[in-house]
């Protein structure tokens, strides 16, 4: 509301972990989520409740925070910051979206710069250096209203979708595993284009790439209609559920190879929006005026009705309530 005062059409409200879990479903992944079913007004919001992102893994061993802390850049203004996330806006399904999504950067659109892969030497250590020196968070302004605890900072500029990157490090022994390709379906879903890689050996990094993954996510894409058809099935299959049962708090289940339960849920798992929060919310929907703008029309996964159940689907023919 603060970045868009004009409010407009939404269906859906989730973050790329909800939208995630339900494609992992559709393709008959095994994985164990809950989420929470809220509505308001004629908005569904899906409200991920999994492991706290604090709880430590207990022997999990890697360099995936050493490595950004010491080859990116987070402004002087925006320090100490812990992560930064983005709310992008979508078209998919013939439904109008509203996804967060945690980036691990942005490369400066001004930076020419080619992906590059380095051996360990002290010039290609200060090439790696200089390179990734160039990926930064961009600063935050000085004008801030607080709200109880809440601060809130405006200013700066828009860092546009295109520039945004995901990070992945991996030991030197998996140099030869298709870990893009493990990724594609995740990244698919926060249309995130670059893509970082970056192996290590004994925790000395000796192979970084940087690359444009624009084209791979769309030959994902192309390759998996059925399944993007079958999500775009369940997505109105939950909406549809949720709207009926509007005074109903509901969550949505799975447990690794189970079935998709949409059930009630119990009092103490709480609400995720405070009155407060919700009467603001609600009266910024409804002051809709504006067309739906379409950001990604429907041509970009696949054609044909979505919303349309078949054999093949069956609003996934897994689901029960």
């Amino acid at each position: 509301m603060k970045m868009h005062p004009d409010s407009f059409d939404i269906d859906i409200v989730g973050c790329n972990s909800t939208f995630g879990n339900l494609l992992r479903f559709v393709r008959g992944v095994e994985s164990t989520f809950r989420m929470l079913v809220e509505v308001v007004g004629k908005t569904v919001h899906l409200v991920r409740r999994e492991n706290s992102p604090k709880e430590q893994m207990i022997g999990v061993r890697g360099y995936g925070h050493a490595f950004p802390d010491a080859y990116t850049t987070w402004a002087h203004d925006v320090q100490p910051s812990k992560s930064h996330h983005r709310i992008i806006r979508c078209r998919f399904g013939k439904l109008d979206l509203l996804m967060r999504q945690s980036s691990d950067g942005y490369i400066e659109e001004d930076n020419d710069k080619s992906p590059s892969t380095a051996m360990p030497s002290p010039a290609i250590d200060e090439d790696i250096a200089n390179l990734l020196g160039d990926l930064t968070i961009e600063p935050s302004p000085t004008k801030s209203t607080k709200i109880g605890q809440l601060e809130v900072v405006d200013g700066g500029q828009l860092t546009p979708q295109s520039s945004a990157f995901d990070l992945k490090t991996r030991s030197i022994k998996a140099i030869d595993r298709d870990t893009l390709g493990e990724e594609l379906p995740r990244l698919w879903v926060m249309q995130i284009p670059n893509f970082i890689l970056a192996h290590h050996k004994y925790g000395t990094f000796c192979n970084i790439e940087v690359s444009n993954i624009r084209d791979d996510i769309e030959n994902w894409e192309k390759s998996h209609q059925a399944d993007l058809r079958r999500l775009s099935a369940l997505l109105h299959r939950i909406i549809s559920m949720a709207l009926e049962k509007e005074g109903t708090l509901l969550e949505i289940v799975r447990v690794q190879e189970g079935v998709l339960e949409i059930r009630e849920r119990l009092p103490e798992a709480g609400v995720a929006f405070s009155t407060e929060v919700k009467e603001k919310w609600l009266k910024w929907l409804e002051d809709t005026e504006e067309d739906t703008e379409e950001i990604d029309d429907d041509s970009d996964s696949g054609s044909g009705d979505f919303t349309e159940c078949n054999e093949e689907c069956g609003y996934c023919g897994k689901c029960s309530s």
